[in-house]
């Protein structure tokens, strides 16, 4: 007998965790520029490169300036589709670079001299690659690539949201320009859809836990009285 009284309050439990079962939580949406194929050089990525072999790789048009030293800015936009109504939790760009020397290196200078700098959207990510080090090395110098990740800040969430992110890369930012080369840059963002409308089973479901969970505890307040 008490096991068939239990049933009524676990069947409503487990009625109210299947209606209250809409949302899946956190998705994530990335969006590539460039490609990732080290440069150019089709080696694994992570590998280490030299500036000749950048140099000898005939970059694809679709690369725009990407897998090609560059001594100017590097500009791009990443276009990006989220639904209407989600919400973005958080969002980093991940920009894979090689020869930068933000943080010193480099040609006996220090690194004092340069400063690359980022902008989404016309605004500068201040200290975007401060940490960025590479160490010195002549043209056939095997150089590590650099992958930055940058966390996006919430006031560029609205650019994000309306399908668009513009985005400069000024290697020029110092007193002398910093000659890099990109490979890619990703773009990832997590967000939360819209919560969505009940549809009418679900909304039956919803209820007759929550009325399942009720009646066990006027049930339990009942017996705590008497």
């Amino acid at each position: 007998m008490k096991t068939r009284k239990m049933l009524t309050p676990i069947a409503g439990l487990i009625l109210l965790i299947f209606g209250l079962a809409g949302n899946a939580g956190a998705l994530t949406i990335t969006d590539l520029y460039g490609d990732k194929d080290s440069f150019g050089t089709e080696k694994p990525l992570g590998q280490y490169v030299s500036v000749n072999e950048v140099l000898a790789t005939s970059p694809s048009p679709s690369d725009g300036d990407f897998d090609r030293w560059n001594l100017d800015s590097f500009s791009w936009t990443h276009s990006i589709a989220i639904p209407s109504g989600a919400t973005i939790i958080s969002a980093t760009l991940e920009v894979h670079s090689l020869d930068m020397e933000d943080a010193g290196a480099g040609d006996g200078l220090g690194g004092g001299p340069f400063d690359d700098k980022l902008f989404l959207d016309g605004v500068e990510l201040p200290g975007a690659f401060d940490t960025v080090y590479t160490p010195d090395g002549t043209a056939v110098t095997s150089l590590p690539p650099n992958m930055t990740v940058l966390i996006i800040p919430d006031s560029f969430f609205g650019s994000i949201l309306d399908g668009s992110l513009d985005v400069l890369l000024d290697p020029a930012g110092g007193s002398l320009k910093d000659a890099i080369a990109l490979d890619y840059a990703e773009l990832t963002v997590e967000y939360e859809a819209a919560a969505p409308v009940p549809e009418p089973s679900t909304a039956l479901l919803l209820g007759a836990g929550l009325i399942a969970v009720v009646c066990l505890g006027k049930r339990f307040r009942f017996k705590a009285l008497s």
